[in-house]
């Protein structure tokens, strides 16, 4: 799995949801940014962990920037 490229492993809202969670995000603010239930958001992470073979997040974020995940930064002109 190391050489493959996350974008070959994650759907497009997987990635978006790895996005922010990888910028340290609680599952209730990805929901919020993504405008869905936080139990939508368990769901992606089930379904993340599952493709990743990982068991939690810590694993999922580092996992995440071996395969070419991004960091997104805080834009200070961008509002919420």
């Amino acid at each position: 799995m190391e050489s493959m490229n996350i974008r070959d492993i994650l759907s497009n809202r997987e990635f978006e949801v790895m996005v922010l969670v990888s910028n340290g995000l609680y599952n209730k603010e990805v929901a919020d940014k993504l405008k869905c239930e936080e139990c939508t958001i368990k769901k992606h992470l089930q379904h993340i962990f599952e493709k990743m073979r990982v068991q939690n997040r810590t694993e999922a974020t580092v996992k995440f920037f071996k395969l070419g995940g991004m960091l997104i930064l805080p834009n200070e002109n961008q509002s919420n």
